[in-house]
């Protein structure tokens, strides 16, 4: 679900409905991000994402929440 690595790290799918994005390797010189999310409520998914740069040093920290504004609509807002 609102996967925003688009296809670049493996989806693992944990109990709870939680779901982590990493990366299948990292490479030496590659900046990288984790990402773990979950649908907390019918209408509400948070997300964590954590990037490192290119030296492997964490670099930034961010947290979302998305909802689901309107059942008929089906817009999400962020």
């Amino acid at each position: 679900m609102l996967d925003p690595t688009k296809g670049k790290n493996k989806t693992i799918s944990l109990p709870d409905g939680i779901v982590v994005n990493v990366p299948e390797k990292v490479n030496v010189g590659e900046e990288f991000e984790l990402v773990a999310g979950k649908l907390v409520a019918e209408n509400e998914y948070k997300r964590l994402t954590a990037q490192y740069d290119n030296s492997g040093t964490f670099a930034m920290l961010i947290s979302e929440v998305f909802s689901l504004e309107d059942e008929a609509s089906g817009k999400i807002q962020n």
